[in-house]
């Protein structure tokens, strides 16, 4: 009787201990407790208002699946807010690419002349189109991996995959900043 104890403890403290290094891996805001991804993109000799309609430019073209992204649009104070959805790669799953759904995002920009700081936060998965597929919740669910359709692995390699996306989301960004004309068409 006590092996078994001792090895349901033992158990019990390994899982826990796997757990907190699946969790720490990732980005965690120290008031939130939400998983942040943030950083400040230098933007020399633009100014605010410039970089204000840049910004909307990338949104506009980034969120076209969102029916209204666009959640604050404080010009003058020069903070913008998108809700809107990442779509994570798809992947193969017994040979045939597997729909593991999407993240709702929160992607926030604190604009001031010749400076952009950007967060993107509040990530929820949802399901895709699978009849087999489970809505995730919160990007910081450990508990998502328990279902045989979206093991941990799978659920670790989509957080991986919307983490890639968002450094190429942000690579994006840096791009049309740095470019000297951009498509005003799309502002609006």
């Amino acid at each position: 009787m006590k092996k078994y104890f001792l090895f349901s403890v033992y158990f019990f403290a390994i899982s826990i201990l796997f757990n907190t290094k699946v969790y720490s891996q990732w980005p965690i805001d120290s008031l939130t407790g939400k998983v942040s991804i943030s950083g400040i993109i230098e933007a020399k000799g633009i100014g605010k208002d410039k970089l204000h309609g840049i910004l909307k430019s990338w949104a506009a073209d980034y969120f076209k699946n969102s029916k209204y992204p666009l959640d604050i649009d404080e010009k003058e104070y020069g903070k913008l807010v998108y809700k809107g959805i990442i779509i994570a790669e798809p992947q193969k799953y017994l040979g045939v690419l597997a729909d593991y759904g999407h993240f709702w995002v929160t992607v926030k920009f604190w604009i001031k002349d010749e400076k952009v700081k950007y967060e993107f936060t509040n990530f929820i998965h949802e399901k895709g189109m699978s009849k087999y597929a489970y809505n995730c919740g919160s990007f910081e669910n450990l508990d998502c991996g328990t279902m045989v359709i979206m093991n941990r692995d799978k659920w670790n390699n989509m957080k991986q995959a919307l983490i890639k996306e968002i450094k190429t989301d942000v690579e994006n960004i840096k791009k049309r900043i740095g470019k000297d004309e951009f498509d005003f068409r799309n502002i609006y």
